[in-house]
């Protein structure tokens, strides 16, 4: 979670618009929202939640970032809306996979990540299933349990 920060000691008195963001932006690369279940199995919508914070924190207007990882950035509002616009992009490209008839988190991700889904499997499940959280609220899929086995379809 970010968190906004007012300092009036800046000379001249003037307010400071400094946000700690932690690993919710990186500069040079997009955020993996993990996927992290807590002790009764119950896990948060990992993704959506990220995405409802960075349009927060682009909505502070703030001058300088603190991120988790890299350097500071600097009028961070363009880059806000960047990564808002690769979610976007990113969820468009599991819609089209889920139109081509593959239903399954597993299948999505072998699709998509090939060789890598048994090296990375829990940063690409992590965000396959982020993506499918997303679009499941966004209302564009809906899911079915059969055997199981979680299958998506497009609405």
């Amino acid at each position: 979670m970010a968190h906004a920060a007012s300092n009036k000691s800046k000379p001249g008195g003037k307010e400071c618009k400094w946000l700690f963001a932690g690993d919710l932006l990186i500069e040079n690369i997009p955020s993996n929202a993990f996927i992290e279940p807590d002790y009764d199995g119950i896990r948060t919508k990992s993704l959506v939640q990220q995405m409802q914070s960075l349009e927060k924190c682009s909505a502070l207007n703030v001058e300088l970032i603190f991120s988790g990882h890299g350097m500071t950035i600097e009028n961070p509002v363009d880059l806000l809306k960047e990564r808002i616009k690769e979610i976007d992009e990113k969820a468009n490209k599991y819609i089209s996979i889920i139109k081509s008839g593959i239903s399954t988190a597993s299948g999505i991700a072998q699709l998509r990540y090939k060789e890598k889904y048994e090296k990375q499997f829990f940063n690409i499940m992590s965000e396959i299933i982020g993506y499918l959280d997303y679009l499941e609220i966004q209302g564009e899929i809906n899911k079915e349990m059969e055997k199981g086995i979680w299958h998506y379809y497009c609405s």
